[in-house]
């Protein structure tokens, strides 16, 4: 299993990331394999519903908007599917609105473009809560 970097068991191993922009996907998906976390990418909402179904991620990440879908309903979805996942909800557009229906989901809230410390960072606190 991942560990953080002060040496505890990481508790986000397994991450499903969902976008439909593929460079966005790449990168997070590089960022987190560096990382040591297992991830899945979606392109889309029909396809990240099938990956939580299957694969039980410990983790969703996804976008605002989706091919027209709103990606806080996916983040909706998975906390039904996958009892206790939580979702980082990432938006190209700072909208105090977009964050704060993330807020209500216990979801944290990513403006893009993002780097890999927000994202990390994001991941740690996941990781330190109980």
């Amino acid at each position: 299993m991942p560990h953080t970097p002060d040496g505890r068991a990481r508790k986000v191993s397994k991450v499903l990331v969902v976008d439909d922009d593929v460079g966005v996907l790449s990168l997070i998906a590089r960022w987190l394999s560096e990382a040591g976390i297992e991830t899945v990418t979606c392109q889309t909402v029909e396809t990240a519903k099938v990956c939580l179904e299957s694969w039980s991620p410990d983790l969703l990440i996804t976008d605002v908007r989706i091919n027209g879908t709103n990606g806080i309903y996916l983040a909706v979805l998975a906390s039904q599917r996958v009892p206790r996942v939580p979702s980082i909800v990432m938006s190209g557009f700072n909208d105090p609105v977009l964050a704060e229906e993330a807020k209500h989901l216990n979801a944290q809230f990513l403006n893009k473009p993002l780097s890999r410390d927000q994202l990390q960072a994001a991941i740690l606190a996941l990781d330190s809560q109980s």
